[in-house]
């Protein structure tokens, strides 16, 4: 069963992953954290999110990190890649803005 009570405004970004059949087998975590990705690892995020399968096999999480300078998307399935997105840190995007972001770089990278 799909879940997005916690990002139910993004419709555009929630309508993309529930027409995705890979991307629909996921979990996904979202960490934002209100600093930059090269400080240490010790501080709290300011928001965490859970959304999509919540009937999901154990190992198919993905972590995505939202830093003032970086995203990260880990998809635990894929082993130890990792996909980046660098933002200028004079934008101020949304959060839904970064989701987007990431999701493009993570299917494009198979597309390569």
């Amino acid at each position: 069963m799909l879940n997005f009570t916690q990002i139910e405004e993004y419709k555009e970004f929630t309508n993309s992953i529930r027409e995705d059949k890979k991307l629909s087998k996921f979990e996904y975590r979202v960490s934002v954290f209100d600093d930059y990705s090269f400080f240490p690892k010790l501080r709290k995020p300011i928001k965490e999110i859970r959304f999509g399968n919540e009937d999901h096999d154990r190992g198919d999480k993905v972590m995505i990190n939202i830093y003032k300078d970086k995203i990260d998307l880990h998809c635990l399935p894929e082993g130890a890649q990792h996909h980046v997105v660098t933002l200028n840190t004079d934008n101020d995007k949304t959060l839904e803005d970064c989701l987007f972001l990431i999701f493009d770089e993570w299917k494009n990278y198979y597309l390569k």
